[in-house]
């Protein structure tokens, strides 16, 4: 059985950061901060009064959310966990050619170690979408040509990331993109 602080503490974390990425609309983040007591014990007091009484109804809520919540979250597995699941989509063939266009944006931020499956198999992806694409270049003959050899690498990036060899930090670039060891 699972650890319940770590249960409720993955949770709440879950919460803070589909919001602050995005994912969230503030008006389901707002309701679920009032719904959620143990907020009270996870911030520092005077983080989670601030929290109380921010007015989700202004242009400026999400910045203040970033500035009170970031230091909550630990970044560097989050980001872990997100490159872990793009790869874990090619291995089990889960919407490929979209988990390679992603890491193909990963790469032209900075995470080099995507050279294969972002730089290669995810611009051969992204250039048979393009409304440019030459003819035969079409979607299916290339997923055919580089599943293969996509489904080693990822099973190889997975296996460094597992074994830490690729660390992420938890810190980002002025761009936001995030820093490896």
């Amino acid at each position: 059985m699972p650890d319940l602080d770590l249960t409720i503490t993955r949770c709440i974390s879950t919460q803070i950061i589909a919001c602050l990425v995005g994912k969230l609309p503030l008006t389901d983040f707002e309701a679920w901060v009032q719904q959620t007591p143990e907020l009270s014990s996870l911030l520092s007091p005077g983080d989670y009064a601030k929290l109380m009484l921010i007015d989700f109804q202004q242009i400026a809520t999400p910045s203040l959310l970033d500035k009170l919540l970031r230091g909550y979250i630990d970044w560097a597995q989050y980001e872990k966990e997100q490159l872990a699941e793009l790869l874990m989509a090619i291995i089990w063939k889960d919407n490929v050619p979209a988990a390679l266009a992603e890491l193909h944006e990963h790469f032209t931020h900075g995470l080099t170690f995507l050279d294969v499956l972002g730089n290669e198999y995810g611009l051969a992806i992204k250039a048979a979408q393009s409304p440019k694409a030459k003819p035969g270049a079409d979607l299916d003959t290339i997923m055919k040509t580089i599943y293969p050899k996509a489904r080693l690498e990822a099973k190889r990036l997975l296996a460094c990331l597992v074994a830490g060899k690729i660390e992420f930090t938890g810190t980002h670039t002025q761009e936001g993109y995030p820093l490896i060891h």
